[in-house]
C-alpha cells in the first residue's frame, strides 16, 4: 500500500515505557493544535483531528544528534522522546490492485569497481511470519537492489529476506519484457527471485501482479523520508513493533 494512505489513516503516537503494558494511555498528538493528548483522556480520542499527521512533521522527526533513532523498542533508540504510527486499523489491507496507483521508491548508490546498485522500496500494511505468526507487526518496509555496470546493464539483484542479503547472479534472475520479476511472499511480504518454498517458511506462487515501474518515485524526495519513528505500532517485542523506514536502512545491500 501507499505509505503516505498509512499515514493518512494512523494517528502519531508517543511511547511512554512506564505505560508499555497499557497501550490506550500512550499520548496522541492531536494534529490540529499540534499538542499531544495526555492519558487518560486518550482512550476517547478517535476523532478526525488525531489522524492523518502531516508529512513534513513526520519528516521533523529524524534521528537525533547523537545518532540515536525514535523507534520504540529499538536497541538504537533514545530512552525517551519515542514515537509510532498507529494505523486505525490492526491489520491494515493495501490495494487489491496497486498497479499504477501505489508507488515504488527509488534511490541508487555506487559501490565501487564500476558497479552501482539502484534500490526499489515496497510498503505493506501489514506484516507477519508464516512459521510465528504471533510476530505480526503493522507496516513493513522491503527492498531489492539491482547491481548495475558502468553501462546500466544489470548484473545480478540483493533479495533482502528478512534482513539477510541474497545474491543472485544476472543469469539466475526471472527477466519478462526487460524487468526484473520480484515474488512477494505470502503475509510476510519477503523478497524472492522465484516460486515456491523458502527458509522461515515463507512461500512464493503467481498471484496479482504489481508492475511497479508505472508509479516510481525518488526516496530522496519524499517529505516523510527522515522520519525516525516506528512505521506501525509497538508490540511486546522489536519484531512485532513498525519498522525503521527506508531512508536509515538505504545504504544496506
Amino acid at each position: 500500500m501507499s505509505p503516505v494512505a498509512f499515514v493518512g489513516d494512523s494517528r502519531l503516537r508517543m511511547y511512554d515505557r512506564r505505560q508499555q503494558a497499557h497501550m490506550p494511555l500512550h499520548p496522541v498528538l492531536n494534529v490540529r493544535t499540534r499538542e499531544w493528548a495526555k492519558p487518560p483522556a486518550v482512550r476517547a480520542l478517535m476523532g478526525q483531528e488525531y489522524f492523518n499527521p502531516p508529512l513534513d512533521l513526520l519528516g521533523s522527526l529524524a534521528l537525533r544528534e547523537d545518532g540515536t533513532n525514535r523507534r520504540p523498542r529499538d536497541g538504537k533508540a533514545a530512552s525517551c522522546g519515542n514515537v509510532f504510527l498507529e494505523h486505525r486499523h490492526r491489520a491494515p489491507r493495501g490495494d487489491g490492485d496497486p498497479t499504477g496507483k501505489v508507488p515504488t521508491f527509488y534511490y541508487g548508490k555506487s559501490i565501487g569497481g564500476g558497479e552501482s546498485l539502484l534500490t526499489f522500496w515496497f510498503f505493506y500494511g501489514y506484516s507477519r511470519y508464516q512459521a510465528v505468526q504471533l510476530l505480526g507487526h503493522q507496516g513493513e518496509w522491503e527492498h531489492i537492489s539491482l547491481i548495475l555496470d558502468r553501462s546500466g546493464r544489470v548484473r545480478g539483484a540483493y533479495f533482502a529476506a528478512h534482513g539477510r542479503p541474497m545474491r543472485v547472479d544476472a543469469d539466475d534472475l526471472e527477466i519478462v519484457d526487460g524487468r526484473t520479476v520480484v515474488y512477494s511472499a505470502k503475509e510476510s511480504h519477503a523478497s524472492y527471485p522465484t516460486r515456491g518454498e523458502h527458509p522461515d517458511g515463507d512461500e512464493t506462487r503467481e498471484g496479482p501482479r504489481w508492475e511497479t515501474w508505472r508509479a516510481l518515485e525518488s526516496l530522496a524526495v519524499q517529505e516523510w523520508r527522515r522520519f525516525a519513528g516506528a512505521w506501525g505500532a509497538v508490540g511486546s517485542l522489536a519484531a512485532t513493533t513498525g519498522p525503521l523506514g527506508p531512508w536509515y536502512k538505504r545504504h544496506r545491500r
